[in-house]
């Protein structure tokens, strides 16, 4: 019964947003939390009403799945100075290691937004289910269920501008079963609180960001065995936490610099476990010691954009597992990883077309000289504003 444990661990704490379009921030490194783009909106909802009227389409990566795919249309009411948005198809990330259930699983959420002013809120919700009525002995039926609720307030005038913003998401599962000797049915039900802030410190073209988020998030999860005795029982819980400092420097109103440096980020779970009476423990922590980013935007012309970003990451982890009473320490590592992306971006009139580049096709070139089906880009986005 460990893959039941698993799969309500993968429904009900990958519940977290993602961002409206990506190739951008991508095409940047990943500084989306230290510039202004629409992109902000699921961190900050507050910031909803600075981006009226637009449509907007994410193309997903090239043979990837229709749940990397999604898009958005936000409609400013002026007379009521409201906007109102839906957002299609939004992806919900899987947590790391987990397989999805047999028949259904929670990878897409649709969302309803709203901004006034300074405050924004939005309402998610997803699920699917599976049943098979001609089963008698088995497992009959799953289901799994999200509903996010998230909100936030924004201050866009005088010296020192500020957003925050928050989400909270209750998720639920169930597998059921039928016949003699089967198992009872198993349930999950969990919640994920997240958290985020910056203020944004103006001198001149500079300016300095300085941001937090928080997380934390737990699992309830029980079945039992044929006879009505407890078969699992488990209690697992999630807590995240990060620090970062951004610079962004407005250079000219063609060019971009943006530096930003996360001395701390923080991931640790915890897993209590019950399987036929067997308690199972496990800790693990995953701390990034520091981040460092960096990023250039430029135009070089009137309707083209260049970006390059950069981004640098010291990783360490440590965990320990226990069973029978016995607890023993996990290895430990550290690592240091770098990357890079390259991004271009095209204006015509009302449209605006972003893409992150594949380097793959710097070396290899398109498929008519290397053989290789090589895609120029590897996301694109497009948006429409009027």
């Amino acid at each position: 019964m460990k893959k039941i444990a698993i799969v309500f661990l993968a429904i009900l704490l990958g519940v977290s947003s993602v961002f409206a379009t990506e190739s951008r921030v991508r095409g940047m490194g990943g500084v989306g939390m230290y510039i202004h783009d629409d992109t902000n909106i699921y961190m900050f909802p507050g910031l909803i009403s600075r981006y009226h009227n637009q449509v907007v389409g994410e193309l997903g990566v090239d043979d990837s799945s229709n749940d990397s795919r999604y898009g958005m249309i936000n409609y400013y009411f002026e007379d009521a100075g409201i906007d109102i948005g839906y957002h299609f198809n939004l992806p919900v990330y899987d947590f790391p290691g987990n397989d999805p259930l047999d028949h259904v699983s929670l990878k897409t959420k649709g969302m309803l937004t709203v901004g006034y002013g300074n405050l924004g809120a939005g309402i998610a919700m997803g699920g699917e289910s599976w049943e098979d009525p001609a089963v008698t002995d088995g497992l009959k039926s799953e289901t799994t269920g999200l509903i996010e609720l998230i909100g936030g307030y924004s201050i866009t005038d005088g010296n020192m501008p500020m957003d925050l913003g928050g989400s909270i998401a209750f998720t639920s599962g169930e597998a059921v079963f039928n016949g003699v000797g089967q198992p009872g049915d198993g349930t999950g039900s969990g919640f994920e609180l997240n958290l985020h802030g910056r203020l944004w410190m103006e001198m001149k073209d500079i300016s300095i960001i300085p941001a937090f988020s928080f997380g934390l998030g737990a699992v309830t999860m029980s079945q039992d065995d044929a006879n009505g005795d407890a078969l699992l029982d488990s209690v697992i819980g999630s807590t995240n936490f990060g620090l970062g400092l951004g610079i962004s420097h407005q250079v000219s109103e063609q060019n971009l610099i943006v530096f930003a440096f996360e001395p701390l980020r923080m991931n640790h779970r915890t897993y209590e476990t019950k399987i036929t009476g067997i308690e199972e423990t496990k800790d693990s922590t995953q701390i990034i010691l520091p981040a460092i980013y960096a990023a250039i935007e430029t135009k070089p012309t009137s309707w083209m954009t260049i970006r390059v970003g950069a981004a640098q990451m010291h990783t360490y982890s440590s965990g320990s597992t226990g069973a029978g009473g016995v607890t023993t320490d996990s290895p430990k590592s550290k690592k240091s990883t770098f990357g890079y992306t390259f991004g271009l971006g095209f204006q015509f009139n009302h449209f605006e077309i972003d893409g992150v580049f594949n380097e793959q096709f710097m070396y290899d070139g398109p498929h008519f000289v290397s053989g290789m089906p090589n895609a120029l880009f590897n996301r694109i986005s497009i948006k429409y504003t009027w």
